[in-house]
């Protein structure tokens, strides 16, 4: 939980806006599957 908050007190954006776009766009197990694919190309 410190993480995700340190990320999100780093990143100049709008947590809610953000989440209610996601529910919108694609669904959990695609949300998913995105963060594994991007968390493999992070160095």
């Amino acid at each position: 939980m410190e993480r995700f908050i340190a990320l999100i007190q780093r990143e100049p954006f709008d947590y809610t806006k953000w989440h209610q776009k996601i529910d919108e766009d694609i669904s959990l197990k695609e949300l998913s599957l995105k963060a594994m694919s991007l968390r493999k190309k992070a160095p």
